[in-house]
């Protein structure tokens, strides 16, 4: 027993050597994005197949041991069950820590050993009932595990007009619950990302991945349902109806005879209200959209937006054209909107709003991301000053 515990802490150390290595920085990578650490000089097939042999090794002694220790082996020891059990240790512990896989390992011990204990439980039975408790345990992993922190994906997302590529395989990640800018030069492919996330372009290939879940084709009038809304480069409203009706058209029901038999609720009028109260548009309810400024338009469109309850809020162009004191207006917004545990994705030629804004930064150049991360970090990228400030 002394000897098995002695070479347990022989592999914990061993583990923690490669993870604290310049190696184990490498392996990371490689499992974050293979591709990308190619780029910088690293053949990632000769470190995964160190660290394989590494593993092999440690594998294998362990066989041993167990071998030793039961004085008995044979092909039925190591079932399918058993390749299940070594998976769910590593979810219940986490990949990406040493100590969880040793917790996790643990647990499921400690789990079976005290099954042998209930007296309801006939011993032939605990074989039978180790699977069925193995079972439910890896699936109440998979429902309640901890989930990757994007709101949208693309993957490899395409759009040609022509021979241009507006957007060429284009794959990036959104974080939840903050503020992502896109950026970059005229042509760059912001207001057409827009345009594809929200179905208003069909795609030409790739898939946009919202909250898990993958779709090749986006369609507009699905995009609520997957809790994403947009605003225009260009606003459109409805010029020909009230600035009242503006809201409360897109709180009607969407289904054709419901609409035609209903009529506006009060729950409806009292959201409209707020929402209007909200963007400083309630003493203008009464007017025609087409006899509002711009930058009242501006702000009808944006609170249009926020009458639907979605968790995703695309803003192409919002500051665009404004003056000073309606900046301050919609930035207050979006602040609010991204204060509330929503998602803000916006486009903006502005740097300044955009570093006071922006929890994430995303750079397009000739349909491609140049550079994604922390603003300040991109913004000081060679690549991205060459592109995009032109200096």
């Amino acid at each position: 027993m002394l000897f098995v515990l002695a070479f347990l802490v022989v592999v914990m150390l061993i583990a923690w050597f490669i993870v604290t290595s310049s190696f184990g920085r490498v392996l990371t990578a490689i499992r974050e994005d293979e591709e990308a650490i190619e780029v910088f000089g690293y053949q990632a097939t000769h470190y995964k197949l160190a660290i394989w042999v590494i593993s092999a090794m440690i594998a294998g002694l362990a066989g041993g041991l167990f071998a030793s220790w039961t004085s008995f082996i044979d092909p039925f020891s190591f079932i399918l069950l058993e390749s299940i059990l070594l998976v769910s240790i590593v979810i219940l512990g986490g990949l990406a820590t040493i100590w969880g896989s040793l917790l996790g390992a643990m647990t499921f011990v400690l789990l079976e050993e005290g099954m042998r204990f209930l007296p309801f439980l006939p011993t032939e039975f605990i074989g039978q009932a180790r699977q069925v408790v193995l079972g439910i345990l890896l699936v109440l992993l998979m429902l309640f595990r901890p989930q990757e922190q994007f709101a949208l994906e693309t993957s490899e997302i395409s759009k040609h007009f022509g021979a241009v590529k507006a957007v060429d395989e284009l794959s990036i990640s959104i974080p939840r619950k903050g503020m992502t800018s896109i950026v970059g030069p005229n042509g760059s492919g912001k207001s057409t990302l827009i345009n594809l996330l929200s179905g208003t372009l069909p795609l030409d290939g790739g898939l946009v991945i919202v909250n898990g879940v993958g779709l090749q084709v986006v369609k507009a009038h699905e995009t609520p349902a997957y809790g994403i809304t947009r605003t225009f480069q260009e606003v459109r409203l409805f010029d020909q109806i009230t600035v009242w009706d503006n809201i409360l058209v897109v709180l009607t029901n969407r289904r054709v005879f419901p609409a035609l038999m209903e009529r506006s609720k009060q729950s409806h009028r009292d959201k409209a209200r707020s929402i209007l109260e909200s963007v400083g548009m309630w003493e203008k309810r009464d007017s025609l959209a087409m006899e509002l400024s711009y930058g009242q338009r501006k702000l009808l469109e944006i609170g249009r937006a926020l009458a639907l309850d979605v968790n995703i809020y695309l803003f192409d162009e919002p500051f665009a054209g404004l003056f000073p004191q309606m900046l301050e207006i919609i930035k207050d917004i979006m602040k609010r909107v991204r204060d509330e545990g929503r998602t803000v994705i916006f486009v903006s030629h502005n740097m300044d709003i955009v570093r006071e804004l922006s929890d994430h930064l995303i750079v397009l150049d000739s349909g491609r991301l140049l550079a994604e991360g922390d603003v300040e970090d991109v913004l000081t990228r060679e690549e991205v000053i060459e592109a995009y400030l032109g200096t």
